[in-house]
């Protein structure tokens, strides 16, 4: 299954900053276009001149949950950090790759249908084992410790580096620091 959206690019777009339309086939030879194709089942198309840009899985799950969560997706937007534009698309791409209507869309904001429903259960597991994860890995890790190698140029250590380093070695007392400073190219 492949879908290809074109996508146009206008003079009228480009100099005004209205941004891209999508235009009827009819009307794509007659203007500059660029074909984007989207491969549901790949995370890498075949054609090196097309790229996709889409999240892990994972990822994709935890955004699901959170616009789930705030039934919205520009609250779950502003929650993350993210534009409403991309959670929305990133929201579809995780809808094709399981082919299956996870959310209906209303104008007052989103709630889960029945598949969406069991699948958000899941991907509360699955943000909830991250986190876990996560913590984890934070708490063995402690402090940074080891060798730390640093090649900067003499006058950039002399106002960048020599400054903070008494203060970086305070904080980090299990990093040694080795500095090769010199005015020759790197």
């Amino acid at each position: 299954m492949r879908r290809v959206l074109a996508l146009t690019m206008t003079q009228s777009s480009l100099h005004n900053s209205i941004g891209p339309h999508y235009v009827p086939a009819a009307r794509r030879n007659a203007e500059k276009s660029i074909a984007y194709t989207y491969w549901p089942t790949q995370h890498r198309c075949p054609r090196r001149d097309v790229r996709i840009m889409r999240m892990e899985f994972s990822s994709q799950m935890i955004l699901f949950a959170k616009v789930v969560e705030y039934r919205s997706f520009a609250a779950a937007a502003r929650a993350l950090g993210q534009t409403p534009s991309t959670v929305s698309r990133q929201i579809g791409h995780l809808e094709d790759r399981i082919g299956v209507r996870l959310l209906n869309r209303q104008p007052n904001g989103v709630s889960p249908t029945a598949e969406g429903k069991a699948f958000h259960e899941r991907c509360i597991d699955v943000s909830a084992r991250i986190s876990e994860a996560e913590s984890f890995t934070t708490s063995i890790g402690g402090n940074p410790r080891g060798k730390l190698c640093v090649v900067a140029t003499v006058a950039f250590a002399n106002v960048q580096l020599l400054p903070v380093l008494p203060d970086f070695l305070a904080c980090y007392p299990d990093v040694q620091v080795s500095l090769d400073l010199n005015d020759r190219a790197v």
